[in-house]
């Protein structure tokens, strides 16, 4: 990819990252549960990236560069997971970290600019970070690229969590994340750490509910106007509601929640083509 991304060449990178998931297929060609879903969670988040992307204007190198971050953001995981059976960071290693290592090391050819290669780096390594861990004094347009990975990865997380939990339970959260219940009761202090407006993080979980309680503060950190606009087309928050128990401080939590899926986003400050 060249400076900015300006050639398009996000099908080198999509082969790149099909052949690096390939390391981690068994004997039989297939790949452990929890990867198989992160390869089809990093292409959604890909496209995700595009949605926000277009919904914004960028050009085309622009909007290349958001989609080649979209997919290359969780290229942590796959080493994360084989090393240590886990996805919890607190427990293994920061995948963000994780996975800028794997893309210095391994994808550094495909981008011929440095510029737009840093700026990738940055949106994986940060991506997964509280929205008050987030390094100050980023440059605008490394800032721009990651809170779009950011949104758009919220978006994938969000609609992958409400539809399993609408169809089954989300019976194979335990798979990933051993340790969680599946229950629709919420643990002492999660819904008032959430009024709050703490970020929750996922080792301080311990039920389902919980995890949904955590979702739905992540509107509060959805950046850009295609995101939120995304979020409330697909009627998420009203969805996570009615999974969850009758309570007046759930509904104050969701109605505030509400508020802040309507207001604007922010602008788009980019290395974008003049």
């Amino acid at each position: 990819m060249s400076e900015n991304g300006r050639d398009g060449a996000y099908a080198p990178i999509e082969a790149w990252f099909r052949s690096y998931v390939d390391e981690f297929r068994g004997a039989d060609g297939a790949l452990p549960g929890p990867l198989e879903f992160k390869l089809a969670h990093s292409a959604r988040v890909a496209e995700n990236s595009s949605l926000i992307a277009a919904g914004l204007g960028l050009p085309g190198g622009e909007a290349a560069l958001a989609r080649a971050a979209g997919l290359l953001h969780d290229a942590g995981r796959f080493t994360q997971y084989a090393g240590h059976g886990s996805f919890i960071d607190a427990r293994s290693l920061d995948h963000g970290l994780e996975g800028r290592r794997v893309l210095e090391e391994k994808a550094r050819p495909l981008f011929s600019c440095g510029a737009a290669f840093g700026r990738l780096l940055c949106a994986v390594q940060y991506h997964n970070r509280k929205a008050e861990d987030l390094p100050s004094g980023l440059p605008p347009a490394d800032n721009s690229l990651l809170l779009l990975v950011r949104d758009a990865d919220k978006l994938d997380i969000m609609n992958g969590l409400i539809g399993s939990v609408e169809t089954d339970g989300f019976k194979g959260l335990q798979v990933m994340v051993p340790d969680i219940a599946l229950s629709r009761e919420l643990s002492p202090g999660v819904l008032e750490a959430a009024a709050r407006g703490e970020t929750l993080a996922l080792k301080d979980l311990h039920t389902l509910a919980d995890i949904m309680v955590m979702v739905a503060g992540w509107f509060k950190d959805l950046n850009y106007t295609p995101a939120r606009q995304a979020a409330s087309d697909r009627g998420f928050l009203s969805r996570l509601r009615r999974q969850l128990p009758e309570s007046q401080g759930l509904d104050a939590l969701f109605s505030s929640l509400a508020k802040t899926e309507a207001q604007p986003g922010r602008k788009y400050i980019g290395d974008v083509d003049s």
